[in-house]
């Protein structure tokens, strides 16, 4: 009876963390999600462009889910820009349930992967990402459920829903343009980790049917449209024509690309504000801490993920120069570095003074504290700062 008790207890707990998660992720990217900056930039514009002039997946693939979803939503009496922004804002929703989830499993502790997803939630550049028509958010939730899935068939006892997502995540994945290299990083990681995968529960075989023959289905509109248009190989690569000619070039473009998470930005963006880095300094210590705590634990499989992951797709998201929308697909990768600089900086705290009740209160309450001003600082960024800030709404065109 004891048992049942701590049974029903730990699962209200993880009910109402969700629940609460759900709710704050709803308020903060629904609250004037249509007015707080009037008008549609660039890359919503070429999304509403796309919804308007819609193509099947068959004849055009490039981010073919999430053009196809606002198109239905469109169709259903909604205008093409708020059904393209509300598609992002469920995929932003969700991923903030993804992120605590994989921190949950990764990190082992419920109490730090909820510090760690509300730093995710409330990161200015997590909710200017969901809170327009970009479809580099839709990238961002399904690598995070691609990432979730994998790990949950290490211990499930039911691999067939698991599987049937995971590899639903994955095709509809390779629609979104770069996406693909994080997706081969996570298989090339998955296979150097073969005997480690035969833990989880074999399939039957009608199950392994059913999974391959819904891969199948999602994948072969892809197919067609690559084979009808092989330049659409290249925009879903990430490079289209604009591949750097050097490698000096390119590494200009990684250091430019690196310089505008956490140092400066010199170009003008529809997700920063001003010169200001995407990231506070409290976010670029704990990355470091982050990066540390992973290295300790460089032969296990999220560590190789997160660092092969983080390595190739700033590569490969600087192919074509700066583009903070396509360095936005990383977003997810920075944040659980942040998050495990969180976990790695209480944890030795809390161990330099294992009995001390002061001390221990003491660290906790400044670690609590750089935590409650990142995120009122993002927030005020994200509603005050660039809502007034003349050069940001110049970004954005009237309809």
């Amino acid at each position: 009876m004891k048992s049942f008790f701590g049974w029903v207890k730990s699962k209200l707990v993880l009910s109402l963390t969700y629940i609460i998660l759900l709710a704050m992720a709803a308020t903060i990217i629904i609250y004037k999600q249509q007015s707080l900056i009037p008008g549609s930039n660039s890359y919503e514009n070429s999304v509403v462009a796309s919804v308007q002039n819609y193509e099947y997946p068959w004849r055009n693939a490039v981010d073919a889910p999430y053009i196809s979803a606002s198109w239905l939503l469109h169709k259903a009496g909604i205008s093409e820009l708020r059904s393209a922004r509300l598609i992002t804002a469920v995929a932003y929703i969700f991923s903030v349930l993804m992120f605590y989830e994989l921190l949950r499993n990764w990190l082992l502790s419920p109490g730090k992967a909820l510090v760690g997803t509300v730093l995710f939630a409330t990161s200015s550049w997590a909710l200017a990402l969901g809170r327009g028509a970009h479809s580099a958010m839709i990238g961002s939730f399904l690598l995070l459920l691609i990432f979730s899935l994998g790990t949950r068939l290490l211990f499930t006892t039911k691999p067939f829903l698991d599987w049937l997502l995971l590899i639903s995540a994955s095709a509809l994945a390779l629609y979104s343009p770069t996406v693909v290299w994080l997706v081969f990083v996570a298989g090339v990681v998955s296979v150097l980790h073969y005997k480690q995968r035969q833990r989880s529960l074999p399939l039957k075989l009608w199950q392994k049917f059913v999974v391959a023959g819904v891969g199948l289905i999602l994948i072969t509109p892809l197919l067609m449209a690559c084979i009808r248009n092989p330049e659409q190989i290249l925009a879903l690569l990430g490079v289209k024509d604009n591949i750097a000619h050097s490698i000096p070039e390119l590494t200009l473009n990684v250091a430019d690309s690196v310089k505008a998470i956490f140092f400066s930005s010199n170009n003008m963006n529809v997700l920063g504000l001003g010169k200001l880095p995407m990231l506070n300094i409290f976010e670029m210590f704990m990355f470091l801490l982050g990066i540390y705590f992973f290295e300790r634990r460089l032969s296990l499989k999220r560590s190789k993920l997160l660092f092969g992951g983080l390595t190739l797709g700033l590569v490969v998201c600087s192919m074509a120069g700066f583009d903070i929308m396509r360095l936005s697909l990383l977003l997810p990768l920075i944040y659980i570095f942040i998050a495990a600089g969180v976990h790695e900086s209480i944890s030795r705290w809390l161990a330099v003074f294992p009995k001390n009740p002061i001390a221990r209160a003491l660290g906790v309450f400044v670690i609590a504290t750089a935590i409650g001003f990142t995120a009122s600082y993002h927030l005020n960024r994200t509603f005050i700062a660039r809502p007034g800030n003349p050069e940001i709404r110049q970004l954005y065109t009237q309809s």
